[in-house]
């Protein structure tokens, strides 16, 4: 089981509360994407309801990599 199916099984059993952040790779061109989604059970009753919303985050996760990088790097005086 993934991380992000664990925290949906947790908020259905427990929290009503999803929030999950991985990674998906794009079947026609193997681009690989970052997700980031957040969601609240609804309803439990007739079958579970779940609302929420999902970001790609590719270009954030891609930007905190590069500072990352840019700061291991020597400053030259």
């Amino acid at each position: 089981m993934s991380h992000a199916e664990g925290q949906l099984n947790e908020a259905i059993q427990k929290t009503g509360v999803y929030q999950a952040e991985y990674r998906i790779i794009l079947e026609d061109n193997k681009e690989v994407r970052w997700m980031n989604d957040f969601g609240r059970v609804t309803e439990r009753a007739a079958g579970v309801r779940i609302a929420g919303v999902m970001f790609d985050i590719t270009e954030q996760k891609r930007q905190r990599s590069s500072e990352t990088i840019l700061s291991a790097l020597p400053v030259k005086s």
